[in-house]
């Protein structure tokens, strides 16, 4: 038997992620995790890829997407289980242009949710595929 794709999906309630699990889910039976700050928004997401794909397995994570530990930690314990195939980093927000460009606060805010966190993402995901040489890893940013 051919072993499942294994796909995480960082920041699964975003629509764009959610569609991305939708067609994988729907191509063939996989081993997803998705992962995010919402456990109710996550846990509606997977009873509806569970019917979409009964075949598939797929699991939730709450986790602190912008925590440099939580992040390593999650990728950690993902990495655990077995080789990733597939990487989505796709969460972000979209705060208002012009109090960004008054309230530094904010601005900074905006930066470590749409670019740091992200960036930790990644690195903390590509560390275990290079050192299994395997996987793709994608990133949906927010300008």
């Amino acid at each position: 038997m051919q072993q499942k794709t294994r796909i995480i999906i960082v920041g699964a309630t975003s629509a764009m992620a959610e569609h991305c699990a939708r067609l994988w889910a729907a191509n063939a039976s996989v081993e997803m995790t998705l992962i995010g700050r919402s456990a109710e928004k996550m846990d509606r997401i997977a009873t509806d890829l569970r019917v979409r794909s009964p075949g598939s397995d797929i699991s939730v994570v709450v986790a602190d997407l912008l925590d440099p530990a939580a992040i390593r930690a999650t990728v950690d314990g993902i990495a655990a289980r077995g080789v990733i195939d597939v990487a989505l980093i796709a969460h972000g927000s979209l705060p208002d242009q012009k109090a960004c460009e008054t309230d530094l606060a904010l601005a900074r805010e905006a930066m470590e949710v749409n670019a740091v966190s992200p960036a930790l993402w990644a690195e903390a995901i590509a560390g275990h595929m290079a050192k299994s040489e395997h996987g793709t890893l994608g990133i949906i940013g927010s300008v």
